[in-house]
């Protein structure tokens, strides 16, 4: 037998009936279907099961109660079927094609797409305003083939169980368009997805847990309800991208932003959303367009700025002041790259960053002030009259004597470290500390700067101490 994949062959058919009340199923069963359309059908059920779509399968404008697709891989349009509830599973516990013929047209396919197994044959499913849709992934304990003998030894069934590393080869998308009034539910339950788009505004319940997915794309969508519970990537180069979209009634429970290489957040409403065991990444982007992460638009670091400031607000309220003070250091971070602000301003913010990161890290202002302390304690020391060094070049060997005089002579001199730490310090100390000589001018200068910076240091220490106790 010649099996030939890229014949085409349409056929139109209608089934018509002058009955008012009638029950018709359609079904199928390990098929490869080249190009099938549904338009307009009335059925009570339409199931199909085990098939390979080469081309496609096109199911709209149509009264289907069910349809249910179950381990099928292809190109799959379901459109405008606003009676229809839509169920798709991916179950390992009967996976085995007994068909000859069929496991020819597997291998011929693999063949001609490269692929290292049927699983990973490129399947996505394009829905749109179905009444509700459910999509479920199940995966047993076994692997590989299992062979299930009677008690007389003789073969009873076989079935065929996704290894771990076939599970990772499943290429499968969903995108589902949402208008309001039409659909009442999403639920999406242990799924494994390579992508996953949301779109449009509806008052329905969207429901996605225990779920993997390499790339999530939310654009003008809002809903009644969008629970995001045990959710994260998988795989490299993964994308998560909403814009344009009003997430005030959205739940992020254990979603792991930080396993996507790209978070971007793009005019979305965050101020009411809510958060709970949610790791969020080092960078949340402000993209109008994700997959052009280096094109950014002038106003990007505002918009970087307004995620940041929605995002804390929204755990302030939530009362994670941890996660808030994170959102808050970002959000100074990212308007200080803004064009749109002064100099001034920058300087401010650029001094607070270096200092105690915007009021949330004390290792950051202790080493400020460690830094700044002994910097002061060295140009003081080696601007006092006794001083053993001058300038001028007289030999290596009188170049290195100086060195070491001049350490020995600032290290004798701690007692000025202790008193410019003290921004209250007296004079007097000073001078009783040089044995009372004069001091130079320098002296006093950097004794008058360092009342400021000293005190300016220990603001900084004491404010990022009390970051959980302050407000922000």
């Amino acid at each position: 037998m010649r099996i030939v994949l890229s014949k085409r062959i349409k056929e139109k058919n209608e089934i018509k009936s002058d009955k008012q009340k009638q029950k018709l199923f359609l079904y199928f069963n390990t098929c490869l279907i080249h190009d099938l359309e549904l338009n307009k059908c009335n059925f009570t059920n339409a199931s199909f099961f085990k098939c390979i779509i080469l081309e496609r399968l096109l199911i709209t404008n149509s009264s289907l109660t069910i349809i249910t697709i179950r381990n099928c891989f292809g190109t799959v349009f379901i459109n405008n079927n606003p009676k229809s509830k839509l169920f798709i599973y991916y179950a390992d516990d009967n996976l085995f094609i007994e068909d000859f013929n069929l496991r020819r047209v597997n291998k011929q396919i693999k063949e001609r797409d490269s692929l290292n197994k049927i699983f990973s044959y490129k399947t996505s499913f394009h829905i749109s305003n179905p009444q509700e849709v459910s999509v479920e992934f199940k995966k047993s304990s076994e692997s590989g083939i299992k062979r299930l003998k009677n008690e007389d030894k003789s073969l009873k069934e076989a079935k065929y169980y996704l290894k771990e590393s076939e599970l990772e080869e499943l290429d499968i998308s969903v995108s589902i368009r949402l208008e309001s009034e039409i659909t009442k539910s999403v639920k999406i339950s242990n799924c494994i997805l390579n992508s996953l788009s949301l779109n449009g505004d509806s008052n329905s319940i969207i429901d996605i847990k225990h779920t993997s997915c390499n790339r999530l794309f939310i654009d003008k969508f809002s809903s009644g309800k969008l629970l995001l519970y045990d959710f994260q990537a998988k795989k490299a180069n993964s994308k998560l991208e909403i814009k344009n979209s009003d997430l005030s009634n959205t739940w992020f429970n254990k979603v792991r932003l930080n396993s996507f290489n790209i978070v971007s957040f793009y005019r979305t409403t965050l101020e009411n959303t809510k958060f709970s065991a949610t790791e969020f990444p080092n960078s949340i982007e402000a993209l109008e367009n994700i997959h052009y992460p280096l094109k950014k638009e002038s106003e990007y670091f505002n918009n970087q700025y307004e995620n940041y400031k929605q995002l804390k607000i929204a755990l302030t309220n939530q009362s994670d002041q941890i996660q808030a003070l994170q959102m808050h250091r970002k959000m100074y971070e990212a308007i200080r790259q803004s064009k749109k602000l002064t100099n001034q301003d920058k300087f401010i913010l650029f001094l607070n960053n270096i200092s105690n990161k915007h009021g949330t890290s004390i290792t950051h202002s202790f080493i400020c002030f460690l830094v700044i302390l002994f910097s002061l304690y060295l140009t003081y020391t080696l601007a006092l009259p006794k001083a053993p060094y001058s300038f001028g070049w007289n030999g290596f060997n009188s170049f290195w004597i100086s060195v070491c005089e001049t350490t020995s002579f600032v290290l004798n001199e701690w007692k000025n470290l202790y008193a410019l730490a003290n921004p209250t310090h007296r004079l007097s100390q000073l001078i009783e500390n040089n044995l009372g000589q004069e001091l130079s001018g320098m002296n006093y200068f950097i004794s008058f700067c360092s009342r400021i910076l000293i005190g300016w240091c220990y603001y900084q220490f004491v404010s990022a101490f009390r970051k959980f106790g302050k407000k922000i």
